[in-house]
């Protein structure tokens, strides 16, 4: 969550693990899709994800959440 250019998802998915990143930016996203083709990225609200719930085994967050709005978590 907050992947911005993809480093951490693209990092995982060279090892073999199915990432996804999300993040506000689109600049980021295109930007990680063209670094990293082997992790998905989608541009979003991580307060809004289209996935259902426990459809990852694990959340990464590298500076994101402390965005977030109290009230919201």
């Amino acid at each position: 969550m907050g992947c911005g250019l993809g480093t951490e998802a693209g990092y995982l998915a060279g090892l073999g693990f199915r990432t996804v990143g999300v993040d506000l930016s689109r600049d980021a996203t295109v930007g990680a899709r063209a670094s990293h083709p082997d992790a998905a990225f989608l541009q979003g609200d991580v307060l809004r994800l289209p996935f259902r719930a426990a459809s990852f085994d694990a959340a990464i967050d590298r500076g994101c959440f402390h965005y977030v709005p109290t009230e919201s978590t």
